[in-house]
């Protein structure tokens, strides 16, 4: 019976991860910190996160990471971007990596943005029977099929109404700003947590108290509810909240000086908007 037991658990956990799907869990896991993904291309570095459901796989960033915005008109910073998923915190060589070409993914009308809001998505693949069959625009420069994605089920992400204020969050991301002494490896996720410090009803943002940087932006922001026996996503880092410190002299009259700081919050955009991009591209 023992032994008959032990196999059921070996199948359902081969299953559960072989086509490369997260399972989400209470605490934070390996599983968890790997499903943010880095994104490179000429002009810098950001954070994003793939997530799929039953028919498809999406990318979802913060618009700003991958476009700049002239003249109330929005240009790619870079025509292709690269996209690295880590299979494993403790092997830096298990890694997936893609490039995406961003024009063509827009000409497909595979990506899609919002002009008033900090978030892009990106539909990179669609899936039938488990297995991945990549859109045209997405070249596979290394590893395998076994891509980490996030499930886009009802039950692993909370709407901003559903979200509690003081409730605890993880944020993953690659901070690649933190670069001083060396005590960071800006090519891996890190995790950081805070908790929701209020809701911007006009702006529609969430506002975490904990501090992002440069390098944070399109990370996922998962809460930490005790109600809850998974770990629930509920949007996308786009910036940090600066503190503004005004200097004035004392010897020229009008001369003064602005200095900003990271004041320790930090903006996300609910998943509510994540799904309305899926939804455009479905």
């Amino acid at each position: 019976m023992k032994t008959s037991l032990l196999i059921l658990i070996n199948v359902l956990f081969f299953y559960a991860f072989a086509s490369g799907q997260i399972q989400p869990t209470k605490r934070p896991t390996e599983e968890i910190i790997n499903s943010a993904v880095l994104l490179k291309h000429s002009a810098g570095t950001g954070s994003g996160i793939i997530i799929s459901n039953d028919t498809a796989l999406y990318l979802v960033t913060a618009r700003h990471v991958l476009l700049k915005e002239i003249n109330k008109n929005h240009q790619f910073k870079d025509s292709n971007i690269e996209v690295t998923s880590f299979q494993s915190n403790s092997d830096s060589n298990m890694v997936f990596i893609m490039k995406i070409n961003l024009i063509k993914a827009l000409e497909a009308q595979n990506l899609r943005f919002y002009t008033d809001k900090d978030l892009v998505s990106i539909k990179i693949g669609t899936l039938k029977k488990d297995v991945i069959f990549y859109k045209p625009f997405v070249s596979i420069l290394k590893g395998n099929n076994a891509l980490n994605t996030y499930p886009l089920k009802e039950e692993n992400y909370l709407l901003m109404k559903q979200t509690k204020i003081l409730t605890d969050i993880i944020i993953v991301g690659f901070p690649t700003s933190l670069g001083y002494g060396n005590q960071f490896d800006f090519f891996t996720p890190i995790t950081r947590k805070g908790s929701i410090a209020g809701k911007n009803l006009t702006k529609k943002t969430i506002v975490l108290d904990c501090p992002v940087f440069p390098g944070n932006s399109g990370g996922p922001v998962f809460a930490l509810d005790s109600t809850s026996p998974i770990l629930q996503i509920i949007g996308i880092v786009t910036e940090f909240i600066p503190l503004a410190d005004t200097w004035q002299s004392s010897q020229f009259e009008g001369l003064s000086h602005v200095f900003l700081e990271n004041s320790g919050y930090a903006v996300v955009e609910p998943w509510d908007y994540v799904m309305s991009l899926i939804k455009l591209m479905n």
